[in-house]
């Protein structure tokens, strides 16, 4: 019990079980044996690379999961003609393809 680990709050402390999950699960046995000297398990791109896979697959969810959610709920159980005359599928598109190439940039922040 250092005065590295007392100063973590029960959020980070999740976020590095969460890491050292997917590191043991999915990383280990995917990664070659010609990268393991590189990228240890303190490893700094390692780690980042693995929070990263972790915020971008996690903004995707809640994404489709929100949006779907809120076109259902507003298209469908409360049609309005005036919106559907408004309303033009290829912006729909547009927004989703814009939403699909901000969440890795967005995680990278």
């Amino acid at each position: 019990y250092t005065s590295r680990t007392r100063s973590r709050t029960p959020s980070t402390r999740a976020m590095e079980l969460m890491k050292d999950y997917v590191s043991h699960q999915f990383v280990d046995p995917l990664l070659p044996d010609q990268l393991r000297p590189w990228l240890g398990h303190e490893s700094m791109a390692r780690t980042f690379a693995i929070y990263w896979t972790i915020m971008t697959i996690g903004g995707y969810l809640v994404y489709f999961a929100c949006a779907s959610t809120s076109y259902l709920f507003l298209f469908y159980l409360f049609p309005n003609p005036a919106q559907h005359r408004e309303h033009k599928p290829h912006l729909v598109r547009g927004e989703i393809a814009v939403s699909l190439i901000q969440f890795p940039v967005g995680a990278f922040l």
